[in-house]
């Protein structure tokens, strides 16, 4: 499937200083292997990242006119990926400070974000589009998720094929709906056309 992943865009001298924020998401071409563990997933996502950094001043928008799409037909990407690496410590000399997130963009479908800090703390937030998704629906990804990280935390050589994604409750309902059995009495076919023509006599045999 096809991931954002959100870009700085910071792009020589001119950038790094620019006030006010210039990011873009481009889209992420992303396929989980079951042979492999999370350490093997991430270092090739990494190398795929090292490539699109350099296109990363190529509009998302312009993606979409370059490949002949009107806007919003259909979007290039799904969830999008935010990793969010930012000093949270002010120095200044005689000021106690503390930073506070004011907004954020909107968010189209369903947005990570990740925010590693200096102590080596990991920090997750999901933010959502409401349009999309109630708020059992996100309590439930978020209970994946931390029961995903759970998993490969206690067992890094863990196949990404042999993670279990089902939330307890989630067995109940699949066995649930599976449950479609039914009792057929022993007959034959013959035996049923007998009982039918029994019951309706003068019914026509074909229609």
């Amino acid at each position: 499937y096809a991931a954002g992943f959100i870009f700085m865009r910071r792009l020589g001298s001119a950038a790094l200083t620019a006030t006010g924020p210039v990011l873009n998401v481009l889209p992420l071409g992303i396929h989980i292997a079951a042979q492999e563990t999370l350490p093997q997933l991430a270092t090739r996502l990494a190398a795929q990242l090292k490539k699109m950094r350099r296109h990363q001043r190529y509009d998302a928008e312009q993606i979409v006119r370059d490949s002949g799409r009107a806007a919003g037909e259909e979007p290039l990407f799904g969830p999008v990926l935010n990793i969010k690496v930012f000093d949270y410590q002010l120095d200044i000399p005689g000021v106690q400070a503390q930073t506070h997130p004011l907004a954020t963009g909107p968010v189209n479908d369903l947005e990570l974000a990740l925010f590693p800090d200096e102590h080596g703390d990991l920090s997750i937030e999901i933010l959502a589009n409401k349009q999309r998704y109630d708020e059992p629906t996100l309590i439930q990804h978020a209970e994946r998720l931390k029961m995903l990280i759970a998993q490969f935390a206690a067992d890094p050589a863990l196949l990404c094929g042999d993670v279990d994604i089902m939330l307890p409750g989630e067995y109940a309902q699949l066995a649930q709906i599976n449950a479609t059995q039914i009792e057929i009495p022993e007959t034959t076919l013959s035996a049923l056309v007998a009982e039918q023509a029994a019951k309706t006599p003068d019914a026509p045999a074909l229609a």
